[in-house]
């Protein structure tokens, strides 16, 4: 498969992944009790409700259109190129829905949460690269439960790469006396902690997801860990919401539970 240069997919996808990050929260599992298995009656109501929700993939299509523009397409290519996204992203959704028919899960709420999982990274793989998605390249790596093993083990270190902006905020924040050096070690402690967390849900949720690399599969990652740390340091930077950072990264240094 022939892309552009590394430096230039990064930057993609890592504006692809910002484009779609709010919609991050429609993973979590439910915890259900119970259990039902998907029958086709489910499967045709899941089908409906991915027609009616819409949103990630006008999101994916919206983003991909402006990055196409960027990279100086003309206007009737853009949009030749943004529907075909539409289509597939449709089809991957729908090709993803009908293979939960027979599966065994906690409930059929547990189904919309795989299904929005799924079609998460189906429109990250549409954003980080539009061309490529929208000829029909083939999405050729898989996550495997042993690539989840070899990212897990990793995490440590995918965490210290994205740490400088959260280290230089609390940094400045010390010299202006705002906090002690000692809320900033446990600041560390606590980010760390919240990003560490964030990566392994992320993790989970990939197994079985489809990329066009195992490099993007990496940066999916990276750039959740990215994004919660900056979650963390905008918080931080806002006088209003810096009290009860400081307040829960005390209590995680005083021996406080851990998310």
């Amino acid at each position: 498969m022939m892309i552009a240069t590394t430096q230039r997919r990064a930057g993609t996808l890592l504006a692809a992944a910002a484009a779609l990050a709010f919609l991050a929260g429609l993973g979590a599992a439910s915890g259900a009790g119970g259990s039902e298995v998907i029958d086709r009656q489910d499967v045709r109501s899941l089908r409906e409700r991915v027609v009616r929700k819409a949103i990630a993939r006008d999101i994916a299509v919206e983003s991909a259109k402006t990055q196409l523009r960027r990279e100086g397409l003309n206007e009737a290519r853009v949009q030749r190129i943004a529907t075909a996204i539409r289509r597939r992203l449709s089809a991957l959704t729908g090709k993803y829905v009908d293979s939960l028919h027979g599966v065994r899960l906690a409930s059929i709420e547990d189904a919309q949460e795989a299904i929005d999982r799924r079609e998460r990274v189906l429109c990250y793989d549409a954003s980080a690269w539009p061309v490529g998605f929208g000829d029909g390249r083939p999405l050729a790596f898989v996550f495997s439960q042993d690539d989840a093993e070899a990212f897990l083990a990793i995490v440590d270190a995918m965490i210290l790469d994205a740490e400088p902006p959260l280290r230089d905020t609390a940094r400045d924040l010390v010299s202006d006396g705002r906090i002690s050096a000692t809320d900033s070690a446990q600041l560390r402690d606590f980010s760390r902690m919240h990003a560490k967390a964030r990566a392994r849900t992320v993790i989970e949720e990939i197994r079985g997801a489809p990329f066009f690399s195992k490099a993007d599969a990496r940066l999916y990652v990276e750039t959740a860990i990215a994004e919660e740390l900056d979650r963390i340091r905008s918080e931080l930077r806002e006088p209003v919401t810096r009290g009860r950072v400081l307040d829960d990264a005390r209590s995680l240094g005083a021996g406080g539970s851990q998310p």
